[in-house]
């Protein structure tokens, strides 16, 4: 499978790539920097061809190159090292000018990595030309430290030309779309992106689709044929579309920590979550109105609530980082009951009406035994039993019914096992690495599932602790499995589905999702599974045929999980700045 972009180490029989675009710049010498404005546009075009020919596309008999799945690519564009060449970048900015100039005014626009060298190219030549040009630069992820940027520059209400070496897809050009008008003022005339222009087509169907959804005009100078190479594969076009419904959030959200926080929860009619200003939240869920908000006190600047609600009988459950577990009335918010638990509480709870209780972790500012996993009663907030830890503890529990027993991954390298009713320990399995979010329970086949940090997903049977099956990842877990069908779905930091055939306990495909994976999956029916990457992307999986139906960008990391209402037809997202976003789903005939 080629790509547009791949890092290098070697030309042609091992000679290195600097010696052969040394080589052709030797030949360049004698043309002068002002050569590009004495060309007419097709002069400019077949120059053009000739540097990226020469300096931009490698072919397999040259260079090994892979793709990040390890395969070898047979062709691979890379452009980078050529727009770091006064010549190339003058003959591409000219080429710009000639064809956009009379469609001024507007505003370029681009993401890192190769948008830079580019949207600076064009602002200069705009300065040499004489025209005023405004420009920004979109970074993939937030800056997490200083100013805590997605955009570098002002952006305008001007129209948008968006800039980069290639289009393929056209997700690149998507994310910055969507990331453009976040911040804006309210009043503000939201600036519209209408034309992108690209070195490179790829040519590709859902490039195709994207830019005919949003009425974006491309303007490329290439295709594939004109370097006589072809795409061994094309995705085909997303079967199901997305409209925004609307959008809800909360200030105060802070982007250090790009981890998983306070997921949304869908009760009825209304959407329950947690923020990092430490306050809990209701909206409606088909409008996105806020109902209610009530703030915490004493909680950790910038780390106020990242427990989940559990939601039962009208009263909301969750634990604040003031080490306060709170007990809300769902229609108004109002607190019915409050217990000063601990130091820190970043576990969700866990209701199981059946023992008329709620099962958390705390934590401890205390050399010994800082950690623990304790009950509640529901009605009252009494704790009834606690159980020690030797280090503090972030984990949530699952509720195995087959057995009647609470399973929490702990700090301690554990996944345990505990009586409900008074914490007495039924089982303990070992790992190789913390597990610091819920484990996942399947009670038809009676195993528990577990991510940990040690890169491993174990599979244990429930009723005693066992080990069935571990699977190896690239890197980190801090996700929840989950169990659907016939499979275990488990992202990872690797930037990986994976997906594990439970008859065969064997990873049945991996999907590269572009970006670290945190959010935990779930499905949505009738047949898909969701899942959100700190990428920003939403995918949509088909659960039989495991190809993508469709995806959602929004302009921040998705590092929970994906909620839904109104019969699964409207998906919400959230972000780690505590936004939601709301679509509606549409499934797109069958072209």
């Amino acid at each position: 499978m080629p790509t547009k972009k791949s890092s290098k180490n070697s030309g042609p029989q091992g000679h290195p790539v600097s010696n052969r675009a040394a080589v052709t710049r030797g030949a360049e010498k004698h043309s002068p920097l002002t050569l590009a404005s004495t060309l007419t546009p097709a002069q400019l075009k077949q120059k053009l061809h000739h540097l990226i020919e020469s300096q931009g596309l490698f072919h397999r008999h040259q260079e090994t190159t892979f793709s990040n799945r390890g395969t070898v690519f047979n062709w691979v564009f890379d452009t980078r090292a050529l727009f770091m060449q006064q010549l190339a970048m003058d003959v591409i900015t000219t080429l710009f000018w000639h064809h956009y100039r009379d469609k001024l005014p507007f505003q370029v626009g681009g993401m890192e990595v190769a948008a830079i060298p580019l949207v600076c190219a064009i602002q200069s030549k705009a300065r040499e030309l004489g025209i005023p040009l405004n420009a920004f630069l979109i970074r993939k992820e937030r800056k997490t430290y200083s100013r805590m940027r997605a955009i570098e520059g002002e952006i305008t209400n001007e129209p948008i030309v968006l800039v980069d070496d290639a289009i393929n897809s056209g997700g690149s050009f998507e994310k910055c779309r969507v990331s453009i008008n976040r911040d804006k003022p309210a009043g503000f005339t939201l600036a519209q992106v209408t034309h992108v222009f690209a070195l490179i087509s790829f040519e590709s169907r859902r490039a195709t689709q994207w830019l005919a959804t949003h009425n974006i005009q491309l303007h490329r100078v290439f295709t594939l044929p004109d370097f006589n190479v072809t795409e061994a594969s094309d995705s085909p076009p997303f079967t199901t579309r997305y409209s925004i419904a609307w959008r809800a959030m909360v200030k105060g959200g802070w982007p250090f920590h790009v981890v998983p926080k306070s997921a949304p929860v869908v009760v009825e009619d209304k959407v329950f979550m947690g923020t990092d200003s430490g306050s809990i939240c209701a909206f409606n869920s088909t409008t996105g109105q806020p109902l209610w908000q009530h703030v915490i006190t004493g909680a950790p600047e910038r780390k106020g609530i990242w427990s989940t609600p559990a939601v039962h009988q009208g009263k909301v459950y969750i634990g604040g980082y003031n080490g306060v577990l709170y007990c809300l009335n769902a229609e108004d918010g109002k607190v019915l009951w409050q217990q000063a638990a601990c130091e820190w509480i970043g576990s969700t709870p866990l209701i199981v009406p059946r023992h008329g209780m709620l099962y958390v972790g705390l934590e401890y500012a205390r050399p010994r035994n800082p950690g623990s996993v304790a009950a509640f009663k529901l009605d009252t907030g009494e704790r009834m039993w606690e159980s020690w830890l030797r280090v503090i503890q972030h984990g949530s529990a699952a509720y195995y019914a087959g057995e009647d027993i609470v399973i929490f991954g702990t700090n301690e390298y554990t996944l345990s096992a505990y009586k409900p009713h008074n914490g007495q320990p039924v089982w303990q399995f070992s790992t190789r690495g913390a597990i610091k979010y819920a484990p996942a329970v399947d009670e038809i086949r009676g195993l528990v599932a577990a991510a940990s940090f040690d890169g491993n997903i174990y599979l244990v049977n429930a009723k005693t602790g066992a080990l069935v099956a571990e699977f190896q990842t690239g890197n980190q877990l801090y996700t929840t499995p989950l169990f659907h069908g016939d499979r275990l779905y488990c992202g990872s930091t690797d930037r990986k589905l994976y997906i594990i055939n439970l008859t065969t306990l064997t990873v049945e495909k991996t999907i590269d999702c572009g970006a670290r994976i945190f959010a935990t999956p779930r499905f949505l029916a009738p047949n898909s599974i969701l899942i959100g990457t700190a990428g920003g992307r939403m995918m949509e999986i088909n659960a039989t045929t495991l190809q993508t139906m469709g995806e959602v960008m929004v302009p921040d990391a998705i590092t929970n999980a994906v909620a839904s209402a109104n019969n699964d037809q409207l998906i919400i997202i959230p972000t780690y700045l505590n936004e939601l976003y709301a679509y509606h789903r549409q499934p797109l005939p069958t072209p």
